[in-house]
């Protein structure tokens, strides 16, 4: 409704209170309410992450109240890190509430290049101040400012890398080893560890394509290893592989990712490795 033609509506009650103005009644008309219920994060990756807000809007009206925009600006001590707005569709049911949701998509490399001293696997403080526009009844356009603050994870990417290669049984049809994986939480949160994709390449030959899951709990720069049984055919991939497996030593190659869970959110990183390993017996 019209700014001018709600305050028309009110001239009659105005006469009729008599000592009070249009003022007083549009200062005593129900006000609209908003508050943020929530602030997730998802789909954290080493490059990227979402955050969600829900922000609840009540209508006190009896007439369905229409929201015009949400804005935001996100920062961390005081530095912008985003900002932005939607014009979220539908209205504010008569004297009810709804939740809207806000998403906002952080990129790691723009956060590095902008918040200095930060380094991945570090945790940043955030905060976010809203802004819910509406159009309410006798008061006109209303804007309602809000806040939240928390912490984001940075994540860097997890070390992993194979030291040990124990060989159980050896001949050109079929090879039983044991690989041993060191994993590395080179993040400043603590990780647990949940599931691990890999290919492992030895000498150039890929020797295994295989998963294994693990429930370690890994603390800021703590260590655990996973042992990872292997089962392959020598002859498939060549004599020159079969010698060096009789061998002291193998060159390899980790590639893969790990999935692993914080006070954060689920985080799902890839990690790559090369080197040189010793054979067991």
């Amino acid at each position: 409704m019209p700014r001018s033609i709600a305050l028309l509506a009110l001239l009659p009650i105005v006469f009729a209170a008599g000592c009070q103005s249009v003022g007083d009644l549009i200062n005593a008309a129900p006000q609209p309410s908003a508050r943020v219920v929530g602030a997730d994060l998802r789909n954290l990756k080493v490059d990227s992450a979402d955050l969600l807000f829900h922000v609840e809007v009540t209508n006190p009206y009896t007439t369905d109240l229409p929201v015009a925009s949400l804005a935001y600006v996100l920062d961390s001590r005081g530095t912008t890190l985003l900002e932005g707005a939607i014009q979220p569709t539908g209205a504010i049911p008569a004297r009810g509430s709804s939740v809207l949701q806000l998403p906002a998509r952080i990129t790691f490399s723009s956060l590095l290049a902008t918040l200095s001293g930060v380094q991945p696997g570090a945790v940043v403080p955030w905060r976010a101040d809203f802004i819910v526009t509406i159009d309410a009844p006798v008061l006109g356009r209303v804007k309602l400012p809000l806040s939240r603050s928390g912490e984001l994870p940075v994540p860097a990417i997890p070390g992993v890398e194979v030291v040990g290669f124990d060989v159980g049984s050896l001949s050109l049809d079929q090879a039983e080893a044991v690989a041993t994986l060191k994993v590395t939480n080179t993040n400043r949160f603590a990780l647990d560890l949940g599931k691990m994709a890999f290919t492992l390449d030895l000498a150039n030959a890929p020797v295994a394509r295989t998963s294994v899951s693990s429930a370690a709990r890994l603390s800021p720069g703590e260590s655990a290893t996973v042992k990872v049984p292997i089962s392959f055919s020598p002859r498939a991939f060549g004599l020159p592989l079969f010698r060096l497996l009789q061998g002291d030593a193998v060159n390899y190659r980790l590639t893969g990712y790990l999935e692993a869970d914080s006070k954060y959110a689920p985080l799902s990183a890839p990690f790559t490795s090369s080197g040189r390993v010793g054979i067991g017996r």
